[in-house]
């Protein structure tokens, strides 16, 4: 539970990105053994954009209020637990009861980390959707502007079938570039849309 939020949260930058505009593209180039790769730095580029912090902080504040309760819910059944196993001298009604108290309990805990866990990865889909959405393009865009058919990414884990890379393919930065202008939008549209409702309030 609790590297649930950091494990979600850094999904989106371990993926080999090959974006749907350039996956005809590099079928029908690998079909006449014309391929030209480069790479990108998924975590440097996230690291680069805002939204995507703001985003990682809500999950992981969110996260940690959530693991609170699941905490408390925990120190009480581990308490019942421990009450059932030094009660010896109940009878046998009396131990029946304790443990359907116990099963209900944690059955009710249970459900709850399940409860948990599908408002976190809901969450993460409503803050992330727009910051992969301005990865993917970001990615399509720059690989089409340096003629490249193949994107692989550069922080993926080890054992990616890569044995050297040319710095002249690193387009790292030019996505940077890319999702940095689409977060200035983004901020000038919620900047436009403060200013109405200011006007708005005043009239």
């Amino acid at each position: 539970m609790k590297k649930m939020c950091s494990r979600m949260v850094m999904a989106v930058g371990v993926f080999l990105f090959m974006g749907p505009g350039l996956f005809a593209s590099a079928e029908t180039e690998m079909a006449a053994g014309n391929i030209k790769a480069c790479f990108v730095d998924l975590q440097e580029v996230l690291r680069s954009l805002p939204q995507y912090s703001s985003a990682k902080e809500t999950l992981e504040g969110l996260a940690k209020e959530k693991q609170k309760m699941v905490s408390e819910k925990e120190k009480e059944i581990q308490k019942l637990d421990k009450a059932m196993k030094q009660d010896m001298l109940r009878s046998a009604d009396a131990k029946q009861e304790k443990e359907a108290e116990f099963k209900s309990k944690l059955n009710d805990y249970q459900d709850m980390v399940k409860q948990i866990q599908a408002e976190l990865a809901d969450k993460e889909e409503e803050l992330l959707a727009p910051v992969k959405e301005a990865l993917s393009k970001a990615i399509e865009s720059v690989s089409k502007e340096k003629g490249f058919n193949l994107v692989f990414d550069a922080a993926a884990p080890a054992g990616r079938p890569i044995l050297y890379i040319d710095d002249s393919l690193d387009i790292t930065e030019g996505v940077i570039k890319k999702v940095k202008e689409w977060a200035a939008d983004k901020d000038k549209m919620k900047e436009g849309s403060s200013d109405k409702d200011k006007d708005k309030s005043k009239k």
